[in-house]
């Protein structure tokens, strides 16, 4: 127990066990110096569950650093922005099943190419009742992004677009609560970030947890 640690031996302490997650650039084209540890382990029981740099996720014994399981959730190394990183997955208990049905708990994480990921907490396999295959695209109808984004999706005059707002239902069946993409006019994209938008020459109003779309008003030339 952590009160047993105290200022006056916490200088004895020895390290138990060490763990490497395996998941390093190597020799891969364009991903070396990529790779940032940011993630915070999250223990439930037994187990440490930790998620890498390219979204993988490991449990492992938390006494002894034997690992249990490990998933990779096959991200590309296109997908990695700025850097590789993961900060952190959630547990989830599903309400009302028997503890040994499959996926009766869930470790659910994104991923750096815009998916939701859930997979067993005891297994580690998919769970596939969760979206298509145990994952939920979450880039679905958004479009393509291409570095430079900011001049990409800039809005010049009398070009406007609208692209929706994405909710997503639950950590039980990973169903999309409801998406919509307003009236394009023009071909560039602007990305709506609250509830009420203001893009160029035209204004969208949208409540986050609703599904009757963006009402949208552009304004004469």
């Amino acid at each position: 127990p952590l009160n047993q640690i105290t200022p006056e031996n916490v200088g004895k302490l020895e390290r138990v066990w060490s763990f490497h997650t395996g998941d390093l650039p190597g020799d891969r084209p364009g991903a070396q110096n990529k790779y940032a540890s940011e993630n915070t382990p999250l223990k439930i029981g037994d187990t440490l569950y930790a998620c890498t740099g390219k979204n993988m996720v490991v449990a492992v014994n938390a006494a002894t650093g034997q690992v249990k399981w490990r998933f990779d959730p096959g991200v590309d190394d296109a997908a990695i922005p700025y850097t590789a990183a993961c900060r952190g997955v959630s547990y989830y208990v599903v309400p009302s099943v028997a503890a040994t049905d499959p996926c009766a708990t869930r470790i659910i994480w994104g991923t750096l190419d815009a998916r939701i990921v859930a997979v067993d907490a005891r297994t580690g396999q998919r769970c596939q009742g969760f979206g298509q295959n145990g994952q939920v695209n979450t880039a679905e109808g958004m479009g393509p992004t291409v570095p430079g984004m900011i001049s990409e999706y800039g809005v010049p005059k009398k070009t406007v677009s609208l692209v929706p707002f994405f909710a997503l239902a639950g950590t039980v069946t990973g169903s999309v609560l409801w998406g919509w993409i307003a009236d394009v006019y023009g071909r560039k994209a602007s990305i709506l970030l609250s509830a009420v938008m203001f893009v160029g020459t035209s204004i969208c109003g949208a409540m986050p947890r609703i599904s009757s779309g963006c009402w949208s008003k552009a304004a004469s030339a």
